[in-house]
């Protein structure tokens, strides 16, 4: 029989229904041990169970070794947890004891959490006027560069839904270009007009010359590789498409400005990070002047300034900071803002300006020299261009 002691008041943090209907009771068929019943309302979390004896005024975490059931990585759903209060605390019961379920966002499959916070955007005598950012949401970003394989794979699926058109030289769609097949000396993807197909080839080097038939460097496969010849355009569909293929609405559509009513932040799918938001991923959280630290670049950190003289497949050297690779080096990387000047004033959640002529690339690329790979610097190039250095990652908007 069991015996309902306590019901707890208290829930997680991922969002407000996330985790709900929580309660605690004893088992009188398992003296010394509390068993915990609760619900994972809305999305999948990282759970820990947490354990006061004052009645709730203060918390600490249960040791793994004194947990039992369901805890750590949970699914939507109900779950029981236990707790072995003897084995932890020498007793049976504790009058006062109040437990708290904490839930943390689980990534969707290789995006990183980064948790909102605050940070000094720019960087004296690089980029300024340095300037206090607050980021108030939580946000996911890709852990590596889009690669060939993912791109190709959403082009393939945009296709057979009707979003794009293409043919052997361009993927097109709202009237501009996205992908550029035309350029041979660097794009890794191919279009059959006949099969209607897309298919992955190498691009290879040899005596200074790009170009197909040269086996350099043996085996090369450029599937890995990070997506190149996309257009900021084009990076802005594919998140849409990663959207979509993931029941997520679409938030760019052919609007490509972000506005107070066109909030990237308040997205609910796959968008292009916002410069802050890049540069806080890059910089956690000790505003290091590269995603490693302060240590001066060298070509076991990252692909730059020619030590592999193309690009390198991603995770191919050390993740950073909070687990992410490549933002520095390999390819510069698209963000969703219109490329402008900085205020000096603090800001929240800034989204640049709302209009403009060329878009903000961010990280440095593999022919660049240590000046561009810092966390701070930033150049900027039209939506439509394409090119051999230039790819880019997704963010999405913790809800």
């Amino acid at each position: 029989m069991i015996a309902l002691l306590w019901t707890l008041l208290l829930a997680g943090f991922v969002a407000a229904q996330t985790v709900s209907e929580v309660s605690f009771y004893q088992d009188s068929n398992t003296p010394g041990w509390l068993q915990v019943h609760y619900r994972l309302a809305d999305q999948d979390a990282n759970i820990s169970l947490l354990l006061s004896l004052d009645g709730g005024v203060s918390f600490t975490a249960v040791p793994d070794p004194y947990l039992g059931g369901d805890f750590g990585e949970m699914l939507v759903g109900e779950h029981f947890a236990s707790i072995n209060l003897q084995a932890w605390l020498g007793s049976v019961y504790h009058e006062n004891a109040v437990v708290r379920v904490d839930a943390e966002a689980m990534a969707p499959e290789d995006m990183v959490l980064v948790p909102a916070g605050s940070f000094m955007m720019g960087q004296a005598g690089v980029i300024t006027p340095e300037h206090t950012v607050h980021l108030t949401h939580d946000f996911y970003l890709d852990a590596h560069e889009v690669t060939n394989a993912e791109y190709m794979d959403a082009l393939q699926w945009a296709l057979g839904q009707g979003l794009v058109s293409a043919s052997s030289s361009s993927v097109q769609a709202y009237g501009v270009e996205l992908f550029d097949l035309d350029d041979t000396n660097y794009c890794e993807i191919a279009f059959n007009t006949g099969t209607q197909q897309f298919y992955l080839v190498a691009r290879t080097y040899n005596n200074g010359t790009w170009g197909p038939g040269f086996a350099y460097p043996d085996g090369y496969d450029p599937a890995d590789h990070p997506a190149i010849e996309v257009s900021w355009c084009g990076a802005a569909c594919y998140c849409d498409w990663r959207s979509l293929m993931e029941g997520l609405p679409a938030f760019y559509q052919g609007n490509w400005n972000q506005s107070a009513s066109h909030d990237p932040y308040l997205a609910q799918g796959y968008r292009l990070p916002t410069e802050a938001e890049w540069e806080y991923a890059a910089q956690w959280d000790d505003e290091r002047e590269y995603p490693w630290g302060s240590e001066l670049p060298t070509c076991e950190r990252l692909n730059y300034n020619y030590c592999v003289g193309w690009s390198t497949p991603v995770g191919s050297y050390p993740a950073t900071g909070r687990g992410f690779y490549d933002l520095a080096g390999n390819v510069w990387e698209w963000c969703g803002d219109w490329y402008g000047s900085y205020s000096s004033s603090t800001q929240s959640d800034p989204y640049g300006i709302t209009g403009g002529s060329t878009r903000v690339l961010r990280g440095g690329g593999w022919y660049n020299d240590a000046a561009y790979v810092r966390c701070a610097p930033h150049i900027d190039n039209y939506p439509t261009y394409t090119s051999g250095s230039v790819g880019f990652r997704a963010a999405r908007t913790v809800f």
